[in-house]
């Protein structure tokens, strides 16, 4: 496995209130296997993830570092290393994310100046063993640097009101014919000019780490975003780490896999020619594996069926702030039976003049029947809910057109 450092997106967040400009910037570390392309940048990750059923795994320790400076000098002080420490950990946006985060020892961290988390899923779901041709990525850490520096784009008038509310507070003396060149101060500035470490960088984090993590889009009271990419936020391009929910519903359906791999692998005895084409197919797409025809087919069809799974299974809507508990989103993927799975069901396709007709009826995999000028063939069972929620005939159409 090779260690790929992928770039994050800048994001650029400017604080009205506070005339503070906050800077972040990032790069995730994945292990990919030996000879495959690897990408460099957020949007070829998303690009691979999306189109290429790329699985970034959480398959041991994995973690979050941060290194936050002030105008470009590391925060070392340990009563502020500390602050940093609550505003990251206790951060709502990983209760959201149904993640929780753990602090690494505190000498590692006040020796180098940064802060460094351990990410933890609450449950098992990240032991999930994907599906073994998949196309798969091991996650190690995502490394952020965050830089916090007074607003350079303030203007005459901007710098008049923040001497105004100073002086007001009896901060430092009135100046008369005080010119624009003069330094300017702020509410987390000193009259030098010097940023201080202020309670008011905690809202600035927060909004950060939504972004970041969520990709959210909503307005932050007194908070500008300036640069940042939406689309290209961790729980899109590492769900099975940062996106719980998702990575239990899939962990949910995937044992299933194997079994309907397996029917499906006997349709290289059905009579119709096509269906014996279809099913061979496979074999081909799994040249290197080294087993016997069968064994390629079964893997072919289980390797397509994973993919089906990624590019089928929406996304749940995670909860906002102060809203319910991340573990409900689960509640939409419970069955109707209470066994996790709908009742079986068994799909049936008749072959007309090229055209094919789906519909579902009770049986068991494995008879065939002819009847009228049609050829209807029992395909597979266990499916409905499976890999598609709204029903089979999307899935069905999904694997004999080729996937």
């Amino acid at each position: 496995m090779q260690l790929v450092s992928v770039s994050l997106p800048d994001l650029c967040l400017v604080s009205k209130e506070q005339q503070l400009d906050f800077a972040l910037g990032g790069t995730l570390q994945l292990r990919f296997p030996d000879g495959v392309d690897v990408p460099r940048t957020s949007s070829d990750l998303l690009m691979l993830v999306t189109e290429k059923h790329l699985w970034i795994a959480r398959t041991g320790s994995c973690y979050l570092r941060l290194d936050v400076s002030i105008q470009g000098e590391p925060v070392s002080d340990g009563n502020h290393i500390v602050k940093l420490v609550e505003w990251v950990r206790d951060c709502e946006v990983w209760s959201r994310a149904g993640i929780c985060l753990h602090v690494q020892e505190r000498n590692a961290i006040e020796s180098s100046g940064a802060i460094s988390f351990s990410i933890q899923h609450p449950d098992l779901s990240s032991t999930l063993i994907t599906q073994r041709d998949a196309f798969t990525a091991e996650f190690e850490s995502v490394n952020c640097h965050i830089d916090l520096s007074p607003n350079k784009d303030l203007t005459p008038d901007d710098q008049r009101a923040i001497d105004a509310f100073i002086q007001s507070l009896n901060m430092i003396p009135t100046q008369q014919g005080r010119s624009g060149s003069t330094p300017r101060s702020g509410l987390s500035c000193l009259t030098s000019g010097k940023l201080e470490f202020s309670e008011s960088f905690k809202q600035l984090f927060e909004a950060a780490l939504e972004i970041l993590v969520l990709g959210s889009r909503k307005q932050y009271k007194g908070i500008t975003t300036v640069n940042g990419t939406h689309a290209e936020c961790l729980i899109r391009l590492a769900p099975a780490v940062f996106n719980r929910p998702y990575l239990k519903t899939i962990s949910d359906r995937a044992p299933l896999l194997p079994i309907i791999a397996t029917s499906l692998a006997r349709m290289k005895n059905a009579e119709s020619p096509s269906l014996r084409q279809k099913a061979s197919s496979f074999a081909a797409r799994m040249t290197n594996a080294e087993c016997n025809h069968n064994d390629h087919i079964i893997r072919g069809i289980e390797k397509s069926a994973w993919n089906v799974l990624l590019s089928t299974t929406k996304m749940p809507k995670l909860p906002g702030k102060g809203g319910h508990d991340v573990q409900r989103l689960a509640s939409n993927v419970e069955s109707k039976s209470g066994t996790g799975f709908w009742e079986h069901t068994v799909v049936e396709k008749e072959e007309k003049e090229d055209m094919g007709l789906i519909t579902i009826s009770p049986g068991t995999l494995g008879r065939q029947s002819t009847g009228g000028t049609g050829k209807w063939y029992l395909i597979f069972i266990n499916i409905s809910y499976l890999l598609h929620p709204s029903g089979v005939e999307l899935y069905s159409q999904s694997i004999w057109n080729g996937w």
